[in-house]
């Protein structure tokens, strides 16, 4: 989606976090509301210097997000000195049977670096953890974990004691009580325009709606008087304020540009019909209003928040 930026036509993210789409030469239209990666690096190269850890090893999913998040931390770490890196090990995008058991065993080559820092999606983070329980290594790894393990119950259900102990970094956030009174009041009967919802359902509440239903070998029919946060665990995600800061600030910046464009004209004037893309992005780098987490929302130079 950033290469369309060619296109000048300005993007706001919600969760892009790769560190180079601060490259204002090439995404120079591009703006988010989530810090880089390299803060994330940069906090746990400061935990793991206050541990005292002094050898630590690397693990990455296969993509932007895993391998240039461990890129980044490589970098500060070289560039800080103090800390080795014993060894940087990648997970496949699509991993083969027994992969995991390998990573494991991989990573016990180099025993006294028991720390080990992760890039890894959600998936990859929760089969490294049942590898190392698998291969009796429970209590060996000191795990540091970047925002996509973060507070996530799911990485850790039935392998608590291999994650135990383990350090997990997350932007500053917080939940959004709206959001969850909104979201535990949807049902099949008011909410038929999410075409994905009723597929959630069947995931949520283990069970087959009719003949059609998505979910196949449930005995289980759903009776679509289920309750969302009742019958069902329910865990806010954790991206939702940052959807909607998103939103906001797409939202203000069109509303100030309107108001200088139009003159307080109701509806789209003739200056607005075709929207030019650097000017929606000076109005947007110029946002200034109060975000779903309690501040000002503002962008920096490097276009993201100045506060988070």
């Amino acid at each position: 989606m950033s290469d369309w930026m060619q296109l000048q036509i300005p993007q706001i993210s919600y969760a892009s976090t790769a560190p180079e789409l601060s490259d204002n030469s090439r995404y120079d239209f591009f703006v988010r509301v989530v810090p880089p990666d390299s803060y994330q690096a940069q906090a746990m190269l400061d935990i793991v210097t206050a541990m005292g850890w002094n050898y630590v090893s690397t693990l990455a999913s296969e993509g932007t997000y895993g391998e240039s998040g461990v890129e980044a931390f490589v970098q500060i770490s070289r560039d800080s000195g103090g800390v080795c890196i014993a060894q940087s090990l990648k997970i496949p995008r699509e991993p083969r049977p027994g992969e995991f058991d390998k990573i494991v065993l991989r990573l016990m080559e180099t025993p006294n670096a028991r720390a080990v820092i992760m890039f890894a999606n959600e998936d990859d983070i929760r089969r490294v953890l049942d590898a190392a329980k698998r291969n009796n290594l429970t209590g060996h790894f000191l795990w540091v974990g970047s925002d996509s393990w973060g507070s996530k119950i799911s990485p850790v259900v039935q392998q608590e004691r291999v994650a135990e102990g383990a350090i997990t970094i997350l932007p500053k956030r917080a939940s959004v009580d709206a959001f969850d009174r909104y979201f535990k009041s949807r049902s099949l009967s008011n909410n038929r325009r999410n075409v994905w919802f009723a597929e959630f359902w069947e995931e949520n509440f283990s069970c087959k709606l009719g003949m059609h239903g998505k979910r196949l070998g449930s005995p289980k029919k759903c009776t679509g008087l289920e309750k969302v946060g009742r019958e069902s665990t329910y865990e806010q995600e954790g991206k939702v304020q940052f959807v909607m800061d998103a939103v906001y600030a797409m939202a203000h910046a069109l509303h100030h540009m309107h108001r200088e464009l139009c003159a307080g004209s109701p509806g789209l004037c003739p200056r607005m019909a075709n929207i030019d893309g650097k000017e929606l992005l000076a109005h947007i780098c110029a946002v200034n209003f109060n975000a779903i987490r309690g501040f000002h929302g503002s962008f920096n130079e490097d276009s993201f928040p100045s506060l988070f």
